[in-house]
């Protein structure tokens, strides 16, 4: 939710600032499912329709020059935003397949795990009371003689 608001507040807020659009402008209501481009004269059905991948501008098939016959596979972006990536070619643009794409893997619980394996002791520190006991690694113990003699009186062998 967080990627996705602030991909639209650069897209809707920040890119508009300086332009001071009026309302009769279809670009200064970035939110409205209408034709951005003809400001939904065009009556395109939804069917017709592209989304930008940057800021969810609306647009009508037959209104964008050049025409599109079909819906572009994979990221497409408006003529606003297109300009934005053509000014400033380095210029990271949020994008809602990426941010679609990690909410998916996030679900499927495709999420890289790495086993880690770490032996740890439990300690009763001297002068403390039992709630006081706590996990520690044999590096955070740092007495190679005390865990030696703990693994030789319980017989424990750790592999």
């Amino acid at each position: 939710m967080s990627k996705q608001f602030e991909r639209l507040y650069d897209a809707w807020v920040i890119a508009f600032r300086d332009k001071y659009l009026r309302w009769a402008n279809p670009a200064a209501r970035p939110w409205e499912q209408s034709c951005r481009v003809c400001d939904g004269k065009c009556k395109s059905p939804d069917a017709k329709m592209v989304l930008c991948d940057h800021c969810e501008s609306h647009n009508g098939m037959a209104c964008l020059k050049p025409r599109l016959k079909e819906v572009p596979k994979g990221v497409w972006h408006c003529k606003d935003c297109a300009k934005k990536i053509k000014k400033d070619p380095g210029a990271r643009l949020l994008s809602s397949v990426a941010e679609n794409a990690a909410r998916k893997r996030v679900e499927l619980g495709d999420i890289p795990t790495k086993k880690i394996v770490q032996t740890k002791y439990l300690v009763k520190w001297a002068g403390l009371g039992y709630k006081h006991c706590s996990w520690e690694t044999k590096e955070d113990i740092n007495d190679d003689d005390i865990i030696a003699e703990f693994h030789k009186e319980k017989n424990i062998c750790i592999l």
